[in-house]
């Protein structure tokens, strides 16, 4: 692959097409710049939604600002121009047809949060990857913040944790920003969830859950107050709480660096579980146990 990955961005209506090809293009502060990557092409879909605004004042500004050639409006115009692809949109059930000529392509694909609306389609987007080799990557940002890296360091001194909480905004359908919360908890205490127990109500959504050894995590959505990410925890030897930054420079890193090496940062089957949480969130009402649906893809 050339030494700097040609790029093609989709799902330009979402502010992260803006973060992330700042970032490649060296349009960022020095110190923030991600070398290896520059985004050649990014795709125009013409929207007529609640969304068609930002994907028309994003176009101008990647082209008129950072330097991006080529704008398709049919996301199969890319293939031959790029070598791997950034999957952005804010709606998850756009992610499977923008990013399936790409996986069928054998490219590297990021696809953003969340993977997909449902465990059904997150499941078909993981198969078409190891079905032509597709390294892919789908994840939060906040799962890589440095509040979480910082508990990741300190696990010795933490000891085992077997509850803690862990909260975000909650915007538009449960899981745009839902899936923050669930990919936080997953970072820090690892897969392994079972069961969710959930509440709903106008301004929030409230969960229980459960994992695989018995310990149980909270997760809090909530629709008014500051529009933070964070998390708290009881440790063995250390309870803190601490908010989490979102920060793209990380992930932007980890996904420069899969599409060099081809290897995915994270496995999907993780990306998968926090899909099936969401599902199980959803479906959980006035504190039903849900069981998670088993995550593997379908061979």
């Amino acid at each position: 692959m050339a030494e700097v990955v040609r790029v093609g961005m989709l799902g330009i209506e979402n502010s992260h097409a803006i973060a992330y090809t700042r970032l490649w293009q060296g349009e960022a502060p020095p110190e923030q710049r991600v070398p290896g990557a520059r985004v050649v092409a990014c795709l125009f879909q013409g929207r007529t939604d609640e969304d068609a605004e930002d994907e028309r004042k994003n176009r101008d500004r990647l082209q008129e600002e950072l330097g991006v050639e080529q704008v398709v409006s049919k996301p199969e115009d890319m293939l031959g121009a790029v070598d791997a692809v950034a999957v952005v949109s804010r709606a998850g059930n756009e992610h499977l047809p923008l990013a399936e000529p790409f996986l069928r392509a054998g490219l590297p694909t990021f696809v953003d949060k969340p993977l997909a609306t449902d465990l059904d389609v997150a499941r078909r987007i993981v198969a078409l990857a190891r079905a032509h080799d597709a390294p892919l990557f789908s994840a939060s940002s906040a799962r890589y913040g440095p509040e979480v890296t910082e508990y990741q360091r300190n696990r010795d001194q933490i000891g085992a944790v077997r509850t803690g909480a862990v909260w975000s905004p909650a915007h538009r359908d449960l899981g745009f920003y839902g899936i923050h919360a669930i990919e936080i908890m997953s970072a820090l205490w690892g897969p392994g969830a079972r069961w969710v127990s959930a509440f709903h109500s106008d301004d929030k959504h409230l969960a229980w859950v459960g994992y695989d050894d018995g310990a149980a995590y909270a997760v809090q959505l909530v629709r008014y107050g500051n529009a933070r990410f964070g998390f708290t925890y009881l440790g063995e030897h250390k309870s803190a709480a601490s908010d989490v930054t979102a920060d793209y420079v990380p992930i932007c890193q980890l996904m420069t660096r899969m599409f060099h090496d081809r290897r995915t940062p994270l496995d999907p089957e993780v990306s998968l579980e926090s899909i099936a949480i969401l599902e199980a969130f959803r479906k959980s009402q006035n504190g039903q146990v849900v069981e998670l649906a088993r995550a593997a893809p379908a061979p």
